[in-house]
């Protein structure tokens, strides 16, 4: 017999009056009694009730006789509280960990985990965890002089391998590489006498007379001698990129403008359309110069100590200048494509 049966059984041979607080026996009269009793189990395990095992949900009834020979008959309410077994696959991206109610999961595996419900009984969930493979993609990207290229969140105007992340579409990150290369040309003309040469390194070239920029008949190579005075530039094409000088006038070669010294300053974007960035090494005061095509100066700013600079240029009509940043005794040279 249970313990709360036999309890159950035994309280109700003693009747206690209230008025005198004295105890009666009720054995010697009567002593069956009716019971009734309601349990809760967790599916799975059994109930046992008189020395039976129950499985399943019911209302029972069974027969008790104590020592001294008192049936009493108990019934009973019997509830068996679900449990449940959950199995399910995950995916775990490369380098993802988990934390299941304690259970940390950072590589493929089966695991076991369990939960209690508000009711006391246990629930299982068996994750069955594989790896999804970290996606990857590369590609290469060729710019001309001095164009500039979006990725990453940045501009970029320098040869270089650069990375992305992105979220693929099967919820892990997928990284993007980036190969750039960027095909420049050395931009100066240099004179010695009647002999004038550029130092850059092009598969094709083409001396031009200026301002009109005319093509001079058999001027196709690096260099070019003449005996006349006036304003030459040269078209240069390599690796399907094709960039002209400024113009340089023979006879007085000096244009004002002195050779960059290094490189202070980084422009981007270029080409341009109605601002540009000047991002500096140091912060120290500088000044900007702007010249057009012909070489003459159109702008003059100053620029206060900063790393980073933004330039209108709204008002200026599309086509080819020259930006010269000076900053101490450095001088920055750079050609700028305004859209």
């Amino acid at each position: 017999m249970n313990k709360f049966i036999t309890s159950l059984v035994l309280a109700t041979f003693m009747f206690v009056n209230v008025a005198t607080g004295k105890s009666t026996d009720m054995r010697s009269s009567s002593c069956s009694q009716d019971f009734y009793h309601t349990a809760q189990v967790c599916a799975g395990t059994p109930y046992t009730f008189n020395g039976n095992l129950l499985w399943s949900d019911g209302e029972y009834s069974s027969t008790f006789t104590d020592a001294n020979g008192c049936d009493s008959v108990v019934f009973l309410t019997l509830w068996f509280m679900p449990t449940s077994l959950v199995e399910m696959q995950y995916p775990l991206c490369e380098g993802e960990v988990l934390n299941m109610n304690g259970v940390i999961i950072d590589a493929p595996g089966t695991y076991e985990i369990k939960y209690t419900a508000s009711w006391g009984c246990d629930s299982t969930v068996v994750l069955y965890v594989y790896t999804k493979a970290q996606q990857h993609s590369s590609f290469e990207k060729k710019l001309c002089g001095n164009d500039s290229f979006f990725f990453a969140n940045q501009w970029l105007n320098a040869s270089g391998i650069y990375e992305e992340k992105f979220t693929g579409v099967n919820g892990c990150d997928s990284v993007v590489t980036l190969n750039l290369r960027i095909v420049k040309f050395v931009e100066e003309i240099y004179a010695d006498g009647d002999r004038l040469f550029t130092a850059a390194v092009a598969d094709n070239y083409q001396w031009l007379y200026c301002p009109s920029y005319f093509a001079i008949p058999g001027a196709n190579k690096a260099e070019y001698k003449s005996t006349l005075t006036g304003s030459f530039a040269i078209q240069m094409e390599k690796e399907g990129c094709i960039d002209t000088t400024f113009c340089f006038e023979k006879g007085n070669p000096s244009t004002g403008i002195e050779e960059a010294t290094a490189p202070a300053v980084s422009v981007y974007p270029n080409p341009a359309h109605g601002s540009v960035n000047l991002s500096f090494t140091q912060a120290s005061a500088a000044s900007l110069e702007l010249y057009d095509i012909k070489g003459q100066l159109i702008d003059v700013q100053r620029i206060d100590p900063t790393l980073n600079w933004k330039y209108d240029i709204n008002n200026r009509q599309p086509g080819f200048y020259l930006l010269v940043v000076r900053q101490g005794d450095q001088v920055s040279k750079e050609r700028l494509i305004i859209q």
